[in-house]
């Protein structure tokens, strides 16, 4: 590896987390809809340009809200689909426990 690129790796890593590649959405009241299934776009919409001023990360962990005109949702990010999947189905199972 060249001295640079290596230089490169390091500053990336040092000046910000890498990006989340899989994400699913959540409604502000806890209910799930369409936007659930964790995708790959999903993820994407967190940094695209248009969202910025709608996109809000929630300290620093993995989730953001999204404002937008119509509705407003949670947006949980994740490094890899499996963690994603986990999460999504593990919280789909905490709110069908009886209360």
């Amino acid at each position: 590896m060249k001295p640079l690129l290596i230089a490169t790796v390091l500053l990336a890593t040092a000046c910000g987390e890498k990006k989340y590649s899989w994400a699913f959405a959540q409604n502000i009241d806890g209910t799930f809809n369409e936007n659930e299934l964790c995708r790959e776009s999903l993820a994407e919409s967190i940094y695209a340009s248009a969202n910025k001023s709608n996109t809000e990360r929630q300290a620093t962990t993995n989730i953001f809200v999204f404002r937008g005109q119509v509705d407003t949702y949670r947006i949980y990010g994740f490094h890899k689909q499996a963690e994603c999947e986990v999460a999504l189905t593990n919280m789909k199972q905490r709110q069908q426990m009886p209360k």
